[in-house]
């Protein structure tokens, strides 16, 4: 798992949640570019029709769940004729639970950029905490 990843995991879980501003129009109509949508951790069994954030490729992607078969998922964009095949729970940052009305963005998707930094932090000290938090 890369440490982009932990971070963000580890970022929905100590804070519950994460916002993060949609780029594309995979999700049209119920989502499109520049909401704000709001992630959680995954609280419960993943069914048919559940909306996720996945890595996929080294980059970030809001689909909807098709198919479950076993422990892997086929995912894809409501906008799209392709999905994704033979997503793990590894794959999964985080379960999408509605739009932020505030619009405040913590992170963009399809970036490798994060902008939840407080103080001017830089990404390596955000990384080196959460390692060291996650004990990695």
């Amino acid at each position: 798992m890369s440490a982009y990843k932990k971070v963000l995991k580890w970022k929905i879980i100590h804070d519950g949640y994460l916002d993060v501003k949609v780029v594309g129009d995979c999700m049209e109509p119920l989502l499109f570019e520049g909401d704000v949508v709001r992630i959680f951790p995954i609280s419960k069994r993943i069914e048919n029709g559940d909306i996720l954030v996945i890595s996929s490729d080294n980059y970030y992607k809001i689909h909807r769940v098709v198919k479950v078969y076993g422990n892997l998922y086929i995912t894809k964009g409501d906008n799209m004729y392709f999905g994704e095949k033979d997503i793990s729970e590894e794959d999964i940052i985080g379960v999408y639970n509605g739009k932020n009305p505030h619009k405040k963005i913590i992170a963009t998707l399809s970036y490798i950029e994060m902008i939840f930094f407080r103080n001017n932090t830089t990404m390596k000290t955000i990384i080196e905490s959460a390692m060291n938090h996650l004990k990695v």
